[in-house]
């Protein structure tokens, strides 16, 4: 599966990660690195050291599909069409909007579902909280008509959630 990073999208809210200062770089790692070992060469000799990086890899894989299910939602909520004519992008979230309450329930729903994605991939709670709180402020605001709707084309929650998770993920790739 290719990464495909919300950072990397061509011309996706560039201004957005300037003012939030995030570098834009259309060129990102991936999130997960397979280890490749010279010919030959194996990491151990005992089955259950065997059955044990088998895990590890299964896990690590579930993970990269849950962190990359966050990425590809997060896009097609708040950046999947553009108005032509201008670089304003929006996505699903604002056209479900428009449906007095029931629309931002559902967004809501789905934008809870990415923060319980992200939990089961471990991340920390304060991060949660700061994901669910973008939700929170999402759907609060959006329920007001009108206003809510402009307020969704502008916050894009979704987006700002991948972007704490990939941040997340690359500040803890760093650290090892």
């Amino acid at each position: 599966m290719p990464y495909n990073s919300v950072l990397s999208q061509p011309g996706l809210l560039r201004d957005f990660h300037t003012r939030a200062g995030h570098a834009v770089n259309p060129a990102k790692p991936p999130l997960h690195v397979p280890v490749i070992l010279p010919k030959g060469q194996k990491l151990s000799s005992h089955p259950e050291a065997a059955a044990d990086l088998d895990a590890a890899q299964t896990r690590d894989s579930v993970d990269l599909d849950r962190l990359l299910t966050i990425q590809k939602w997060a896009r097609l909520l708040d950046a999947r069409f553009t108005i032509p004519g201008t670089s304003i992008r929006y996505g699903w979230d604002s056209i479900i909007g428009l449906v007095p309450w029931a629309g931002d329930l559902l967004t809501g729903l789905v934008g809870a579902w990415l923060v319980y994605l992200a939990y089961r991939v471990g991340l920390p709670r304060w991060l949660l909280l700061q994901m669910s709180a973008n939700i929170v402020l999402d759907f609060a605001a959006g329920s007001i008509p009108v206003v809510g709707d402009l307020f969704d084309l502008a916050f894009k929650a979704h987006i700002r959630n991948a972007i704490l998770v990939e941040n997340y993920v690359k500040a803890q790739q760093g650290q090892k």
